[in-house]
């Protein structure tokens, strides 16, 4: 279940990450490579980590006024179990840094999502968004949608 996967190394930054498909991995690192962005392999990497299920879609946006900044939006799963992704990436040096936005629905209610998902804690309530963050920073926000819930990950991290 690629979902729950990428929930869970969202959710645990600093645990062990799961293994995804190579294929898609490389696949999203030559898509960078194609636009002329180099030197975030290691962040592309960790960012498609989880990256599996029936297929996957890559969209690169490369910024002609910086060069230091990429934009990925990528999709990948199966029917009723799959993740949209937007990161940007910013080269600071040696450094690669990027802002990661991910998205996933869920059959549960947001309250039943939430009580299912221990590490994050309540921060408060924004007209029909719920706000979450666990300890390592990864911020979620809940959103009912129908029967459902949408929920609405956001990380900064330093790869």
């Amino acid at each position: 279940m690629k979902i729950r996967t990428t929930l869970l190394s969202l959710l645990f930054i600093s645990s062990p990450s799961f293994s995804g498909e190579p294929e898609f991995i490389a696949f999203a690192v030559k898509q960078a490579h194609n636009q002329g962005f180099t030197g975030c392999d290691t962040a592309i990497k960790k960012i498609y980590e989880n990256a599996g299920g029936a297929d996957i879609r890559i969209n690169v946006t490369k910024h002609n006024d910086n060069p230091n900044q990429f934009t990925m939006v990528g999709t990948w799963g199966s029917k009723g179990d799959s993740v949209f992704n937007k990161v940007t990436l910013f080269k600071v040096g040696a450094q690669c840094k990027y802002d990661l936005t991910s998205i996933i629905q869920s059959s549960k209610s947001c309250m039943a999502y939430a009580k299912g998902v221990p590490a994050l804690e309540y921060v408060g309530e924004t007209g029909d968004y719920v706000w979450m963050e666990n300890k390592g920073g990864v911020n979620a926000v809940l959103h009912p949608t129908g029967l459902g819930c949408t929920i609405i990950f956001n990380l900064d991290q330093k790869a």
